[in-house]
């Protein structure tokens, strides 16, 4: 890895089997590790094993001493980069997972999990922190990162400004933007607009993301249940224009 003088490496998991790196809008990214999928446990017991390794690896054959700063992001479980990394590290968590783990996994495994996030952050409690919201750095403190450590960096967005406001949907319309997972609460939001429905008759709901097939099956299945499936659309993927222009025609 040819390391500039101003350049910003990205070590990622593969999302596509047949592309190893790409630059996207000048951040070059390098895929390593298995091709991840979203199967809980082959993802658990081989993709991020694997990945977690790759990762160490790839730092001490190729970037020790060749870097300035490490950036890592913990999301659920740290790569506890304090102990082999000898450069500067600042740390990036949009979130602590705590109860996450109970929505996403069964027993032994959310307990597990839990009991590593918490014992695995105080590897961290002198690494300077970026999370995105209050809610967060409150976790953090609760997880033993002092304050002065935690800076607060808010979401952004890359959208341009509306030249023009779109003519709205004939019938009221509500949108559910996320990845279909359990934790997203996609099912709390189907309870949400079957009471919706009740006293606004005619409205639509517009699903937009993608999940495993037997979960948005369940989902499926919970609007025929809730009697709401007439009004309920599943969009799956849609690309850029086309989500922006949904959002734009509801309510």
């Amino acid at each position: 890895f040819p390391v500039t003088i101003c350049s910003l490496i990205w070590l990622s998991s593969k999302y596509d089997k047949n592309i190893s790196e790409e630059v996207i809008e000048g951040v070059r990214f390098k895929y390593i590790g298995s091709f991840l999928n979203r199967d809980k446990i082959s993802v658990i017991l081989f993709s991020f094993p694997l990945f977690y390794i790759s990762v160490i690896y790839n730092y001490h054959k190729y970037f020790r001493g060749k870097v300035d700063l490490v950036i890592e992001e913990i999301h659920g479980i740290p790569y506890l980069t304090p102990i082999y990394v000898k450069e500067k590290i600042v740390v990036y968590i949009h979130e602590i997972a705590g109860d996450i783990w109970d929505k996403m996994f069964n027993f032994p495994i959310n307990k597990i999990g839990k009991i590593i996030e918490t014992l695995f952050l105080r590897f961290y409690k002198k690494i300077k922190f970026v999370t995105a919201s209050k809610s967060s750095e409150k976790d953090l403190i609760n997880s033993g990162i002092q304050k002065k450590n935690i800076s607060i960096v808010e979401h952004g967005i890359s959208l341009k400004p509306l030249d023009k406001v779109q003519k709205k949907y004939q019938n009221f319309t509500l949108v559910f933007l996320n990845r279909l997972v359990k934790m997203k609460g996609p099912e709390r939001a189907l309870e949400i607009f079957a009471e919706f429905l009740k006293k606004n008759p005619g409205s639509e709901l517009y699903i937009i993301g993608q999940g495993e097939p037997i979960y948005l099956e369940k989902l499926k299945q919970l609007s025929i249940d809730l009697q709401i499936n007439e009004n309920v659309y599943f969009k799956g993927y849609v690309n850029e224009k086309e989500k922006i222009e949904i959002l734009q025609k509801s309510h």
